[in-house]
C-alpha cells in the first residue's frame, strides 16, 4: 500500500486541488460485477491507495491501485475483484477518480479504491475472460466520456495527461514514456519457468532519509519482467512500500520461492530499490525493509549473505538478483543508525555460490543517485533501458548479462561523474558460469 504517500498528497496539495475521473482497463486485472450467487467465494477485503507523478497521472494512479488490489486478492489465495468503489470527496463512487494536487515538488494524483477480494473457478474464470461477462462497468448514470476522462491538469502544466490513445497505460503495466522513453519492449523470452520477487521502498516506518524513487523503480521493473523477461503475472510478486516487511520479504525468499521455483532449468529474479546499510561492527552489507531498525540490522535487516545463500539453495535454479541500493552508509540508498558516522570499513558481500549472479548499484565505499531524465534510481534507469534494448550490442534481438552489465556500468559511471561523484556498477558472478551465455532477453520486438 501507498497510504503514506497519498496522505502526503493531501497535506501538501495546493489549495485548490481537483477531483478528476480515470480510465481503468478492469479486464486486465479480472474485475467483475453482478457475478451470480454461488458462482464465487470471498477470500477478504481490499482497501487500497496509490500516488503517480507520471505523466498521465490520474490513469496512472487509478492503474497503480486497481494493480495493488489485484495483487492483495492474489495474495488472499483470490483470483478476481468484486464491487469496485473509488473514493471521492463526497464518499465511494462506482466511477474510477482521483484527487490531484501538488505533493513532493510533482503535479500527481492520488486515488483510493475498496472491493471484494474473491475467488472463481478456474473454468468460470476463463469463460469470463473470453468474453462470457463484461468487465465491471460504471453504471450508466454515471458514464463519462473518454475526453471527460481524461481529467485534464491546468493549463501549461508540464504532467499534463497525454493523448487519448495512451489512457491507461500502466494497466497494461507499461511505464508512461519519460524522455530516455523506458515504456517496456515486448519480446520472445520464455520466463514460463521463471519467478520473482520484486521489492521497492520509498519512505521507511522509521525517520529514514527517503529512498527516492524506490517505489517507482519496483513497479517498473515489474513491468518488464511481465513484458520483456517473459514471467507470468502470476509468478511475480511485488512489494511496495509498507508491505515490504522483513517478515514479508523473508516469506517470499524462504517459502514461496522454494515452493514455486522448483523445476529443473528455473531462473528466479530478485530486484531491490531501497536503502542498504552496513553493521557498523563487521561492515556487512544489510538490505532495509519498511520496518527496519538500522541499530539493530542483525535482527531487522536483510544480510546480503543471507539472501545469496538462500537463492543458491534453491534446486536446479538460477538466481538473478539486481539491488538498486548502496552500503557506504555515505547518503544516496544507504543509511547509518542515528549518531552514526560513515566511517565504516563496508565489506563487499562474498560472492554468492550455486548458480547465483548479483548486478549491484555501486561499488563498497559508493553512494547511489537518481536519474535526471526520469523518476528512477540511476541504476535502474539504465538497467531498464538495457533490458529495452540499449544492451544489445550486436543488434541480434537478444540481451545478455554480460551486454546488460556493461552498458549500466559504462552508463552509470558517466552520468554520476555530471554530479561530481562516482558510482560504479558491480558484476558478480560465481565460478563456472559464464555471463555472456546467460541471456536475459531474447527475440526483442
Amino acid at each position: 500500500m501507498q497510504r503514506l504517500a497519498a496522505a502526503a498528497l493531501a497535506a501538501l496539495a495546493l489549495p485548490g486541488c481537483w477531483v478528476g475521473s480515470a480510465s481503468v482497463n478492469y479486464a486486465r486485472y479480472a474485475t467483475y460485477s453482478n457475478l451470480p450467487p454461488g458462482s464465487y467465494v470471498e477470500v477478504g477485503q481490499i482497501e487500497e491507495e496509490s500516488w503517480s507523478h507520471y505523466l498521465g497521472f490520474c490513469d496512472r494512479a487509478a492503474g497503480f491501485a486497481i494493480a495493488d488490489a489485484y495483487q492483495q486478492a492474489v495474495e488472499m489465495g483470490g483470483n478476481a475483484l468484486t464491487d469496485v468503489e473509488w473514493e471521492t470527496d463526497d464518499g465511494y463512487r462506482s466511477r474510477p477518480a482521483c484527487i490531484g494536487g501538488f505533493a513532493f515538488y510533482w503535479w500527481g494524483a492520488a486515488a483510493g479504491l475498496r472491493a471484494r477480494a474473491i475467488r472463481i473457478e478456474p473454468e468460470t474464470l476463463a469463460r469470463l475472460q473470453q468474453g462470457g461477462a463484461a468487465a465491471q462497468p460504471a453504471p450508466p448514470s454515471e458514464a463519462v466520456s473518454q475526453a471527460e476522462a481524461m481529467s485534464p491538469a491546468p493549463s501549461g502544466d508540464p504532467w499534463a495527461a497525454p493523448a487519448a490513445a495512451e489512457t491507461d497505460a500502466w494497466a497494461g503495466r507499461q511505464p508512461a514514456a519519460a524522455p530516455g522513453d523506458l515504456t517496456p519492449r515486448p519480446a520472445g523470452t520464455d520466463g514460463s519457468n521463471a519467478y520473482a520477487v520484486i521489492i521497492g521502498i520509498s519512505r521507511y516506518q522509521l525517520e529514514l532519509p527517503e529512498a527516492t524513487h524506490g517505489e517507482d523503480d519496483a513497479r517498473a521493473f515489474a513491468a518488464y519482467a511481465e513484458t520483456t523477461l517473459g514471467v507470468p503475472r502470476a509468478h511475480i510478486r511485488t512489494l511496495v512500500g509498507d508491505r515490504a516487511s522483513r517478515a514479508a520479504i523473508n516469506s517470499m525468499i524462504e517459502e514461496w520461492l522454494p515452493r514455486n521455483a522448483r523445476r529443473p532449468g528455473g531462473r528466479v529474479y530478485v530486484f531491490f530499490s531501497g536503502h542498504g546499510a552496513p553493521d557498523p561492527e563487521t561492515g556487512l552489507a544489510y538490505l532495509v525493509p519498511w520496518d527496519a531498525d538500522p541499530a539493530f540490522l542483525k535482527t531487522r535487516g536483510l544480510g546480503i549473505d543471507w539472501l545469496y545463500d538462500r537463492l543458491g539453495e534453491l534446486p536446479d535454479q538460477e538466481a538473478v538478483v539486481f539491488l538498486d541500493a548502496c552500503f557506504s552508509g555515505g547518503g544516496g540508498r544507504s543509511v547509518l543508525a542515528a549518531g552514526m558516522r560513515p566511517l565504516v570499513p563496508v565489506q563487499a558481500p562474498k560472492a554468492p555460490r550455486g548458480r547465483v549472479v548479483a548486478l549491484t548499484a555501486a561499488a563498497a565505499r559508493e553512494a547511489t543517485g537518481a536519474a535526471r531524465d526520469a523518476p528512477h534510481g540511476l541504476f535502474t534507469r539504465h538497467l531498464l533501458g538495457g533490458l529495452q534494448g540499449a544492451a544489445d550490442a550486436n543488434r541480434d534481438g537478444r540481451v545478455s548479462l554480460a551486454e546488460l552489465a556493461t552498458h549500466v556500468t559504462a552508463k552509470v559511471s558517466d552520468d554520476a561523474r555530471l554530479d561530481n561523484r562516482d558510482q560504479t556498477p558491480g558484476l558478480v558472478v560465481p565460478a563456472g558460469l559464464d555471463a555472456e551465455q546467460l541471456e536475459l532477453v531474447r527475440d526483442l520486438r
